[in-house]
């Protein structure tokens, strides 16, 4: 198959907040985390649908923590990013 016959899909960006609760979003069940990192000053997660994005959507908590600080059990791990000298981390509450 030619790349121009390809099916479409997309990736989607969204804001987060740098701080300790990074945000709340409602996305599309199922959608896939692509990748999260910083993009002109600001903190991003990019997602891919696994669905129509026209789907329902589940609301979905993200949450940062500092290299070497505790966070609740039960978080899915993101992703890490570089700020500066510090590194975070990017957890889901999935409970």
């Amino acid at each position: 198959m030619m790349p121009d016959q390809w099916p479409s899909e997309v990736i989607y960006k969204y804001a987060l907040r740098d701080e300790h609760c990074a945000g709340y979003h409602d996305l599309p069940i199922g959608a896939q985390i692509v990748h999260v990192g910083l993009q002109g000053g600001g903190l991003y997660l990019w997602i891919k649908p696994t669905t129509d994005p026209a789907a329902p959507k589940e609301l979905r908590s993200f949450w940062l923590v500092g290299t070497g600080q505790e966070f609740p059990a039960g978080m899915t791990f993101v992703g890490t990013y570089f700020n500066g000298a510090y590194v975070w981390h990017v957890l889901e509450a999935t409970a």
